[in-house]
């Protein structure tokens, strides 16, 4: 089941909203009109924040502008005050001002979940984006009358929105079957954000609950397990099962993250990479790939370090299908001499589905994975060579300390699984879990472990499978927690954790043979 992103059901609400194309000459505008500005970096859809004129009948949407997520209009004079996101009205809120020749600034807004189908756009002073308002300074340095801009600052959170689900587009009863399963799995209030009243605490609360979501899990010396969660946010796991957060000082998801020696390094879906040499008090910048690459997996190995990332083609849907995938390759500890090692454009009949690009050592040769193949990297020679010997796949394991290697094709009715035992030298097929893969893992030639997603009418659960080797089967051992929507690995690549909608986290007691809550939103 996937999880439906706060900024997809934006994006699908607002649909049918445009309106006939705005032009505004500055060089006439600025003698009698101010400049508002404000930057969505999180959703783009500023073009659906309408602002209404205080004492008057006037309402204006603001205009998207050259650069990505900065949106702004010429106005006349006075208070202002935001009437509308989108097409839902915003309620009362703080106003604004606009003077004759200035600019004013809104900041950033962000759309922030406060669960229960509710959220919020969320007005903060980011350090990250507060240069973003330098751009219309420079556009009309020529008509304004000073360069400061007026700063809107509110001390409260704004009134909270609901999201409703849109239509189907399927009929009536599609409709009521949807509403229905939203109600089945819909996610709890957090009381705590409920009860902040600072945009500031509010925002720092919230992307500090981030849900973990990265697919490998890296572990310290200390059992500490790490995971990658949005808004910047590296979700630890204590070996006592305590989750904390460490903030990374950023607002895009990180996408990877690795211990590294003593070292923590973190990747993001804009190209950057982060090291933090104080256990995640402070991170700095050691590299960035370009916004046009998303971090995909980092590897610290004994004697190299290998990130791979991938770019994603343009899609006018929320979901974008990866178009490429690049490995870079490097030995200091700093991070700071990767170069790349392998591109591999993918073709259009194999982008989307469902990916794992990334990768695992297996003694001395580093496996990795693209559609549809699988590829090992000789870490003394730097031959890449295909393996999957023609075979398709888009998901793999290795197994620590063997040449065993486990790997599928997820394909629903037309899945595929294979395991090696020679590191991919030859390959042996064997009997597929049904339907829906999510996850497969061998210890042994014998021994092997799977997860499935077994679908329901409104629901999905995961199940968990043992291996039969006698009879080539897959056998049921224990359900997962139908609530859960991610399922998270342990240091060994075992499935352990899974997360709910609204980012409570379950971990399975295999001891008691039961799951147990280990972090809930409240």
């Amino acid at each position: 089941m996937k999880k439906i992103a706060l900024g997809l059901f934006i994006t699908l609400m607002l649909l049918g909203c445009a309106t006939a194309p705005v032009t505004q000459d500055a060089n006439l505008l600025a003698k009698t009109q101010g400049y508002v500005f404000a930057y969505f970096p999180k959703t783009g859809a500023g073009n659906q924040l309408t602002v209404a004129r205080v004492g008057t009948k006037e309402t204006y949407t603001l205009l998207s502008r050259s650069e990505a997520n900065g949106w702004g209009r010429w106005l006349p004079p006075g208070e202002y005050k935001i009437s509308q996101w989108g097409t839902t009205p915003w309620g009362e809120y703080q106003t604004f001002t606009v003077k004759v020749g200035q600019v004013t600034d809104l900041g950033s807004l962000i759309p922030m979940s406060l669960g229960g189908y509710q959220y919020v756009i969320l007005p903060v002073k980011l350090k990250e984006t507060e240069t973003a308002v330098q751009a219309p300074l420079r556009e009309f340095s020529a008509q304004l009358a000073t360069s400061e801009p007026i700063s809107w600052a509110p001390q409260t959170v704004p009134p909270i929105l609901k999201e409703v689900a849109p239509s189907t587009g399927l009929g009536l009863i599609v409709d009521i079957m949807n509403e229905y399963q939203r109600k089945v799995v819909k996610p709890s209030l957090n009381k705590q954000l409920l009860a902040t009243k600072n945009p500031q605490d509010f925002f720092k609360i919230a992307k500090s609950g981030s849900a973990p979501s990265t697919d490998e899990t890296p572990i310290d010396a200390k059992g500490n397990l790490y995971f990658g969660a949005d808004f910047g946010q590296v979700r630890v796991r204590s070996s006592s099962g305590v989750w904390s957060s460490l903030d990374t000082a950023s607002l895009y998801p990180v996408t990877a993250v690795e211990v590294c020696g003593n070292n923590l390094v973190a990747g993001y879906a804009n190209g950057i990479l982060k090291m933090s040499r104080d256990g995640g008090a402070t991170w700095v910048q050691v590299k960035d790939f370009g916004s046009a690459e998303s971090v995909l997996d980092i590897d610290c190995l004994k004697e190299r370090n290998i990130v791979i990332t991938g770019q994603y083609a343009e899609s006018p849907w929320a979901f974008k299908p990866l178009k490429n995938v690049r490995l870079y390759s490097g030995t200091q500890a700093g991070l700071n001499d990767l170069t790349q090692l392998y591109n591999h454009d993918i073709p259009a009949s194999q982008q989307g589905g469902i990916l794992q690009i990334r990768g695992e050592q297996l003694q001395d040769k580093y496996v990795f994975i693209v559609p549809v193949s699988l590829f090992s990297l000789d870490l003394k020679t730097n031959q890449i060579t295909d393996i999957s010997k023609e075979k398709k796949v888009n998901g793999f394991h290795v197994t620590p300390n063997s040449q065993i290697i486990t790997a599928w094709l997820a394909a629903g009715a037309f899945s595929d699984t294979y395991i090696s035992t020679n590191a991919g030298q030859s390959w042996k097929e064997i009997d597929s879990p049904s339907l829906q893969i999510n996850d497969i893992i061998f210890d042994s030639e014998t021994k092997g472990i799977a997860t499935r997603i077994s679908p329901g009418m409104f629901t999905a659960t995961p199940e968990f499978n043992n291996y039969d080797a006698v009879k080539n089967k897959w056998v049921k051992d224990y359900d997962g927690l139908t609530s859960c929507n991610v399922l998270l690995h342990n240091e060994k690549n075992k499935v352990q954790f899974c997360v709910a909608p609204g980012g409570n986290i379950f971990s399975y007691d295999k001891a008691n043979k039961k799951w147990q809550a280990e972090f809930i939103v409240d």
